[in-house]
């Protein structure tokens, strides 16, 4: 009977024990945030989020060769690129027009009667319109442009080798004796 008694003794201050950690941390919690108890990282992890390289190439058919796919698939993000960066100028130089149209829209605001000026307002607004929608369009371009890939994730160091050629081994005796009259 001790022996149950003990136990039960033991069970009974752990959990009185599990009751108090529960609510020390939540006492804690309440009075610092959880980012607060959260150490930052001294290095930012984030510029490996948007990596587009994937484990799906060890994936491939059975029917197709291995080499054709991968080409096939390179040339197709390479394609991908180019269109990307095709609809990102013409979205610049639409957003310049519109951006030129909507001054001149307010340069002649300024100088006509009424009646033109509701006719011209509502082009303002709706050239206004045209610069937030390629702003946002703009915007998520760039995101996916970002984003790295086989293709985007390495850089060039240099643009240039020097390679230096080999010096003569062989000295004569006379540019023996200069030389260590030199030193």
């Amino acid at each position: 009977m001790k022996k149950s008694g003990m136990v039960q003794f033991t069970i009974q201050s752990q959990i009185k024990l599990f009751n108090c950690n529960v609510i020390y941390t939540y006492i804690i919690r309440q009075l610092l945030p959880l980012p607060q108890l959260q150490k930052k990282m001294p290095i930012d992890y984030g510029v490996w989020d948007n990596i587009e390289v994937s484990d799906d190439e060890d994936d491939t058919h059975p029917h197709i060769e291995k080499g054709s796919l991968f080409r096939w698939r390179h040339q197709a993000r390479l394609e991908r690129m180019a269109e990307t960066k095709l609809e990102l100028q013409e979205l610049y130089v639409k957003k310049a027009q519109a951006t030129k149209l909507m001054c001149e829209i307010g340069s002649v605001l300024n100088d006509s009667t009424d009646e033109c000026g509701e006719k011209m307002i509502a082009e303002k607004h709706c050239q206004e319109k045209a610069i937030r929608e390629c702003d946002e369009r703009i915007s998520e371009l760039e995101k996916i442009t970002r984003s790295w890939n086989v293709d985007t994730i390495g850089r060039d160091g240099f643009s240039k080798t020097y390679v230096n050629k080999a010096s003569s081994s062989k000295l004569t005796e006379d540019d023996e004796i200069k030389l260590a009259a030199d030193l």
